[in-house]
């Protein structure tokens, strides 16, 4: 009995051995690139379109939570062509592929013919209007030079205007002010909310004005540390302390939070890996 199952089991390796190695082998007469093999993205992507360079990024939240597993292509541009995403080393969180057409981005779920997204940008790379077909399109101004948007302006699907946001900066210290009101589908007042971003691009301030004229305000303290590539915050609405590590490349490679709740770690770090062949 128990040399009949080994031999089985032998049968159905060699089996699995033999239709891989088919798979592979007429992927690579068809010109897709071989992605070098780690302990950790194997399962994922062993076989891509061809890219300049690919990279694993791995989440690890130190709780009983399976980590996440990224796999990303990028051109010789440094776009990002296609990317997968699971959480451990079975269930699939979303894989997605962009491609480029001129000045025009268009991001597909895998095996889908239609884009998710399709974004187009101005001839200094800035993005100027980004739509879900059918549904929704934003479309973004800028002053002069300036890489940030100070006006955008969103629409529904029945070209109804949901969102209008505008932004200035105080050329003093940088920071920049955002006024989002939110309308109804049929175009009515809904809401509005001030943003407050600093420099770095981080929340400092927001508030919430109520139908009544009394705003809600939340403030968020961040503190830097340069030399030791740190930042934390203190949420002004959840009294949250937050402290981020940031590698040589402005990636963030660990969270810590001051609290732990059900379900939510206290700490989260990421590495990452060139694993280009």
């Amino acid at each position: 009995m128990k040399k009949d199952l080994l031999k089985r089991v032998g049968m159905l390796t060699a089996a699995t051995a033999a239709c891989t190695a088919g798979v592979f082998g007429a992927l690579a007469m068809n010109g897709l690139r071989y992605m070098r093999p780690t302990a950790d993205n194997w399962w994922l992507l062993p076989w891509v379109e061809p890219a300049a360079r690919i990279e694993q990024s791995v989440m690890d939240f130190h709780d009983s939570s399976a980590p996440s597993y990224t796999i990303t292509g990028y051109d010789a541009q440094n776009r990002e062509i296609w990317s997968s995403t699971t959480f451990g080393r079975l269930t699939s969180v979303g894989s997605s592929r962009h491609v480029y057409t001129g000045n025009t981005e268009a991001q597909y779920n895998w095996g889908e013919g239609r884009p998710l997204v399709v974004r187009q940008y101005d001839e200094q790379g800035r993005l100027i209007r980004e739509g879900i077909p059918g549904e929704a399109v934003t479309n973004l101004f800028y002053h002069g030079n300036e890489t940030k948007p100070y006006l955008e302006k969103s629409y529904n699907g029945q070209n109804v205007q949901v969102v209008q946001k505008t932004t200035e900066t105080d050329s003093s210290t940088g920071n920049t002010i955002t006024l989002r009101v939110n309308y109804k589908d049929d175009g009515t007042f809904r809401s509005c909310v001030c943003f407050t971003e600093e420099a770095h691009g981080n929340t400092i301030k927001r508030e919430v004005p109520d139908a009544d004229g009394w705003t809600e305000t939340y403030v968020n303290r961040w503190v830097y540390d340069d030399a030791a590539r740190t930042a934390t915050c203190v949420n002004g609405e959840s009294g949250t302390t937050e402290k981020y590590w940031y590698d040589e490349q402005g990636r963030w490679i660990k969270n810590a939070y001051s609290f732990s709740e059900d379900g939510f770690s206290r700490e989260i770090t990421t590495t990452y890996t060139d694993v280009t062949r």
